[in-house]
């Protein structure tokens, strides 16, 4: 996740995904398009979404494209490189 946002850095394992998510879930509800997802050649794959995040403390909206990019190694996913469109403007819903 973008180092900018409350809930963002690097985050390993089952436990660091949960503890992620926990932190997400502080700051912002939110509602996802069904994705677009692309495999790319070297077996990783792209899924494109339209998120709508809603600060708990604010109410304020936005919408935006993210990209996530996932990678797997022997069948799981082993990374997930996510990009939100608009990390400033996301924050800005919280104030």
């Amino acid at each position: 996740q973008p180092t900018s946002l409350p809930h963002g850095g690097v985050h390993e394992g089952r436990d660091g995904v949960r503890a992620m998510g926990a932190t997400f879930a502080k700051f912002w509800t939110r509602t996802i398009s069904e994705p677009q997802r692309a495999a790319c050649a070297d077996g990783r794959v792209l899924q494109i979404t339209t998120q709508v995040f809603t600060a708990k403390a604010t109410g304020r909206s936005a919408s935006m494209d993210v990209i996530e990019l996932f990678a797997f190694t022997d069948g799981m996913v082993s990374e997930i490189r996510v990009f939100q469109h608009d990390t400033a403007r996301l924050m800005a819903t919280l104030t």
